[in-house]
């Protein structure tokens, strides 16, 4: 009987720490996915701050050339403008990745809400190369 109950403690032994170090494990490689994507996400906003100023520099010179502006240059200051807003708004929502998550549940909250912030980050340059 004890040697039965020595294997059956060891067997549940193994289970719950078995499976505590997968969902570290899990938790950890989401982490560092976080964290890469994290990395690309700065990188690919410092690539559309360029873009943005650029865009802002040519609507500051149209603006400042003392005549009545053309519909199409209107628009492309509006559109400037737009643009703008939308990369501060974007900004200000961007979430830095946690020390660690605490589940995996949380760790796969936080990579999907990334990728809706990849996803709008994306499109706010799509658009602004599009004014190019």
């Amino acid at each position: 009987m004890n040697k039965s109950f020595l294997f059956v403690s060891s067997v549940v032994f193994f289970l719950i720490t078995g499976c505590g170090c997968a969902s570290n494990l899990k938790n950890t490689s989401a982490h560092n996915t976080a964290q890469i994507e994290h990395r690309k996400m700065q990188q690919a906003a410092s690539e559309l701050m360029v873009t943005l100023n650029t865009l802002t520099q040519q609507s500051n010179r149209i603006a400042i050339q003392g005549r009545t502006l053309t519909e199409e240059e209107i628009i492309f200051s509006e559109q400037v403008s737009l643009l703008n807003k939308r990369f501060e708004e974007w900004k200000n929502k961007v979430v830095e990745v946690p020390n660690k998550f605490q589940t995996s549940k949380k760790a796969a909250d936080f990579l999907k809400e990334q990728e809706k912030q990849i996803t709008r980050l994306e499109d706010i340059f799509r658009q602004a190369k599009e004014l190019k």
